[in-house]
């Protein structure tokens, strides 16, 4: 929620700023965590119509927005696929991840991508939303007619419980001992049989 208060702050005073000339009225800006990188210089342009979503928004309300130019946010995650000029990136929301389409100049600007190792880059989108896209085989996505970078990325390390590190060598001891009373008692009950143990 944060973010997109942030988010609809800089589409609506940034622009209307820069056009008229008079950066003196112009609010200080956005927190530094949603400042947009030197990399791509640029606030994401005002839309007339553009409605701020998220990710539960689009998957649970899709008929409502369908075809309508939306405002997205969220991390870029998994790999991207390269079609031609193109590609597609996942993104995920609080709850949901939704599909774009967006250009190969857009894309180059996400540097980290969301995995168990690391946390992706955090991008704002505005684009059309498709319930089912005709151009992609009915799938659900957004076409992004401009993409922003908010956040880069990072590294995620996992720290290991210390509890994890005690019981796995007792439970080796454990199936070891196991292991040899099996065995004794196979041994056992063919010496009663009268046949050699395997």
């Amino acid at each position: 929620m944060k973010y997109s208060l942030s988010l609809l702050l800089i589409i609506l005073f940034v622009p209307a700023g820069l056009a008229s000339g008079q950066t003196a009225s112009l609010p200080s800006g956005p927190p530094a965590d949603l400042q947009t990188p030197a990399a791509t210089g640029q606030a994401v342009p005002q839309a007339t119509q553009a409605v701020a979503v998220q990710s539960a928004d689009l998957v649970e309300k899709a008929k409502l927005y369908d075809g309508k130019e939306v405002l997205f946010e969220g991390e870029a995650i998994g790999d991207p696929l390269a079609r031609g000029d193109h590609a597609w990136v996942n993104f995920l929301g609080e709850n949901y991840a939704i599909g774009v389409w967006m250009s190969e100049k857009d894309r180059a600007t996400i540097l980290r991508y969301g995995s168990y190792a690391s946390d992706g880059d955090r991008v704002a989108i505005r684009g059309t939303f498709h319930r089912a896209c005709p151009e992609h085989g009915g799938d659900m996505d957004i076409h992004a007619d401009f993409a922003s970078i908010i956040s880069r990325g990072k590294s995620v390390t996992h720290a290991s419980p210390a509890a994890r590190l005690v019981i796995a060598p007792l439970l080796l001891v454990l199936a070891a001992f196991l292991y040899r009373l099996w065995k004794k008692r196979e041994s056992l009950l063919h010496q009663e049989n009268g046949r050699r143990p395997i």
